[in-house]
């Protein structure tokens, strides 16, 4: 998705990149991100409660962030910014877009990061568009080899209080529109598995099933039972390995 910027978005983009008026310094890694407390803070409530609260950070206008990662910071300040994250300023006078990843599953990750960045800060709204971007570019990776693999990998790093946004675009990924994905998911080298050795996923899956395929008055569509039959299966199977 392209970055269209607006007049306002130009003002704060110019704001940003001169550094004019900033108050606040965020060191992460080898980095420095200088920004305006009233534009970040009112956005970032673990900045909000550190300006607020006499920290020390507050006293020194200075927040330190050596665990995160300072690309994924730099996308989390362009949102407050611009409302977007897809492109980031780097001392130009005009916007350019983020650095492509190479890969669909590149791009996956990438909103991922983000995802977890946002969730960590109490970002609501910031973490809702990075669920967005995150289904659209698994959608994107569906008919790769290796999207089981990027299913597993992102569903087991899901935070256990997720209110389920992110669960359900993973489902919605493997799901496909109207079912129309499931059955090549599972059939894929790594499909079963990842269905046998993630029963929650597997019950997931089974949920989103039933609520597309069963309610139906005129009987189940095609192939309905059949992959209810298979995921019911793959579930016994880990359960019983687990055992």
């Amino acid at each position: 998705m392209g970055f269209e910027e607006t007049p306002l978005t130009k003002a704060m983009n110019g704001l940003r990149q001169s550094k004019e008026y900033s108050d606040l310094s965020i060191t992460c890694q080898e980095r420095t991100f200088q920004v305006h407390r009233a534009i970040v803070c009112p956005q970032m409530p673990f900045l909000k409660a550190a300006m607020r609260n006499n920290f020390k950070e507050a006293a020194a206008s200075h927040v330190d962030l050596p665990a995160d990662d300072p690309d994924t910071i730099d996308r989390v300040f362009s949102w407050c910014y611009s409302g977007d994250y897809d492109s980031v300023n780097h001392g130009s006078t005009n916007w350019r877009p983020l650095e492509c990843p190479s890969s669909a599953r590149s791009t996956a990750l990438l909103h991922f990061r983000v995802y977890i960045a946002a969730d960590k800060f109490g970002m609501i709204e910031l973490r809702r568009l990075a669920i967005k971007k995150l289904k659209q570019a698994m959608c994107s990776n569906r008919n790769s080899p290796e999207h089981p693999e990027l299913v597993q990998q992102i569903w087991r790093l899901i935070p256990p209080h997720d209110n389920n946004g992110l669960r359900d675009a993973i489902v919605a990924s493997v799901f496909g529109e109207g079912g129309c994905n499931i059955r090549a998911f599972q059939s894929k080298q790594g499909g079963k598995k990842v269905l046998e050795n993630n029963p929650d996923f597997a019950l997931r899956v089974l949920d989103k099933i039933c609520e597309v395929f069963v309610p139906v008055k005129k009987g189940p569509r095609s192939g309905a039972p059949r992959l209810v039959e298979d995921l019911v299966s793959h579930f016994l199977i880990a359960q019983r390995s687990k055992a």
